[in-house]
């Protein structure tokens, strides 16, 4: 910790992000991800699950649940972070094709 008079705001980041994302039910809750462990492949699900508490914090994880959320893109990203984190895999170059193609739609 830095005590000094400039630095006046020091925050913990995720216990922050996940105070600001509870509100919008975006937080990635246990009991959610192990509920699509259960509804969807199972694999996938517990390496996603383990990818959230386990691996580098990311924005993706906040995009798996809540309003705007995206959770096939949310997974790719979350699933290559856990891997190597480099370069975007096919199934993030898809997801983001489709979901730019959505919006263009929108406006």
């Amino acid at each position: 910790m830095i005590r000094a008079d400039r630095h006046t705001t020091n925050v913990d980041f995720l216990s922050y992000s996940d105070n600001l994302i509870k509100d919008l039910k975006a937080d990635p809750q246990f009991g959610r991800l192990l509920r699509l462990v259960f509804t969807s492949n199972p694999f996938r699900a517990i390496s996603v699950l383990r990818a959230v508490y386990f691996g580098i914090s990311s924005p993706a994880q906040y995009r798996l649940f809540g309003y705007g959320k995206n959770p096939k893109l949310a997974t790719a990203t979350l699933l290559r972070l856990a891997k190597d984190g480099k370069g975007l895999s096919e199934e993030e170059k898809k997801e983001l094709a489709i979901s730019h193609s959505v919006d263009q739609v929108m406006l």
